[in-house]
């Protein structure tokens, strides 16, 4: 299947496997409660649709809908515990759901562009050993880089 541009897979026109850079056969999905993970496995749930919000903020809206709307990810506070990111129904006015997508510097092995993923207030999603959060960078090194792999067209309907 031919890749599309950057600038369809930005403009939510084609749904996209998001994955690790330097761990190709990984990719980001939702487990079975709607928590983003990072796994091996291939699913049904790790396809996502980039949809522009403004500026450089996104909302990344899960491409399989399987027969009811789509979701958006978030960002879920859990107390005590690290901010995880989930899925949960769109709604334009949740903060907790726009991301910043920030170009890295350097291309995946397929020539991709790379991009680090952070919530609002600068909560950059990483894998630890607790699994994938989302914690402010402070001394935890360079955040993680994704590249975005072309899946196909988007069907989800546009969002205004």
């Amino acid at each position: 299947m031919p890749a599309a541009g950057e600038g369809a897979i930005l403009g939510g026109e084609r749904q996209v496997a998001i994955v690790p850079v330097g761990s190709p056969e990984s990719l980001l999905t939702l487990d079975g409660a709607d928590r983003l993970i990072l796994t091996k496995d291939r699913t049904d749930t790790g396809l996502f649709v980039l949809t522009p919000a403004s500026g450089n903020q996104f909302r990344i809206r899960t491409a399989t809908v399987g027969g009811g709307e789509p979701s958006c990810l978030r960002v879920k506070e859990n107390g005590v515990n690290p901010l995880t990111i989930v899925a949960a129904a769109c709604g334009t006015a949740k903060d907790d759901q726009l991301f910043v997508l920030e170009q890295q510097k350097g291309k995946d092995s397929s020539g991709r562009p790379t991009y680090a993923i952070a919530g609002l207030g600068e909560v950059y999603l990483l894998d630890t050993e607790d699994g994938l959060i989302a914690q402010e960078l402070g001394h935890a090194g360079p955040p993680m880089a994704f590249a975005f792999v072309d899946k196909g067209p988007s069907t989800l309907p546009k969002v205004s």
